[in-house]
């Protein structure tokens, strides 16, 4: 799970370390609370999002996903954000000289595939 390893290098590097992610829809649904967990005991603050949804409610990845993160006592450094160009805009402004803010899923697209209007992501 390369999600898992990034989590553990950027604490290598990382005064302290942002990390900004969600899980798209329809897949990896078995992976999301695991994903929840090593988020929380990776991360020092963790910026919960929307992903791609594809067919599936855009809440039931963050769900599952947050699921873990409570599982692993993570839920006071988390915060929810929806709209993933929020949630990037906030970690990056809660960063400091020496932190590092880790942005992980998504992948390659310009434009996410949503139950919600498609807006581009730059």
């Amino acid at each position: 799970m390369h999600l898992k390893n990034a989590g553990e290098r950027a604490r290598d590097y990382a005064a302290m370390y942002h990390w900004c992610f969600g899980s798209c829809g329809d897949r990896d649904k078995e992976k999301r609370p695991i994903m929840g967990a090593i988020a929380a005991k990776q991360a020092d603050a963790i910026y919960l999002t929307d992903e791609e949804n594809y067919t599936e409610d855009a809440d039931t990845p963050v769900v599952a996903i947050y699921e873990g993160i409570q599982q692993a006592g993570g839920e006071q450094k988390t915060t929810e954000i929806a709209d993933r160009r929020e949630a990037l805009s906030q970690a990056i402004a809660a960063a400091r000289p020496g932190d590092t803010v880790l942005v992980t899923g998504f992948g390659p697209r310009s434009v996410p595939h949503h139950e919600r209007p498609a807006y581009a992501m730059e």
